[in-house]
């Protein structure tokens, strides 16, 4: 069963399971196209709660464990960049680490794949990141009926939507400042 509510004021928790996870991105597709789809579908429809319940900024964010290695893929692909580029220490590995991410995000583009945005999400993606898509390609969100906040290199790779919606980033306000 899922977990109970939050009891916090003003805090609520909505179950949105769409999968157990995403696959290996550097064997193979992360998501199915329907997958990706629902995810993104779980996204927008926060959008529509928060615009619901009268939110006028709406922070962004992830744990920040292991969903940097499909963010740096995804980027790598839409920018035409080599993993090397785009792979960091995340939560704190170290460079052999790094390399090793490097080499796994490597493998994912090294196989080809689709370079469409919403197709290359499917292709390399989390199911997090998909949901962080559709919240920001929703209806509510393009007309800036309320401001958002992205909060770490994750939820910056949302911001590459530019390649689909470029009014999604006009009124992005960065939660953290990068070395």
């Amino acid at each position: 069963p899922p977990p109970p509510a939050a009891t916090a004021a003003g805090v609520r928790v909505v179950q949105a399971r769409v999968a157990e996870g995403t696959a290996d991105l550097s064997a193979g597709p992360a998501m199915t196209a329907e997958q990706c789809a629902a995810a993104r579908a779980s996204g927008a429809a926060a959008a529509d709660r928060a615009h619901a319940d009268g939110v006028d900024v709406l922070a962004l964010g992830e744990m920040g464990i292991g969903n940097t290695t499909p963010a740096s893929a995804l980027a790598a692909r839409l920018l035409g960049r080599p993993a090397v580029d785009l792979v960091g220490p995340g939560t704190g590995l170290d460079p052999d680490g790094v390399q090793r991410k490097a080499a796994v995000v490597q493998e994912a583009l090294d196989r080809g794949g689709p370079a469409e945005p919403l197709a290359a999400l499917a292709d390399l993606g989390g199911l997090e990141l998909a949901a962080l898509v559709g919240w920001g390609l929703n209806r509510r969100v393009l007309r800036e009926q309320f401001a958002r906040e992205s909060d770490g290199f994750f939820s910056l790779w949302y911001a590459l939507i530019r390649y689909i919606a470029p009014l999604a980033l006009a009124v992005i306000l960065l939660a953290k400042q990068f070395p």
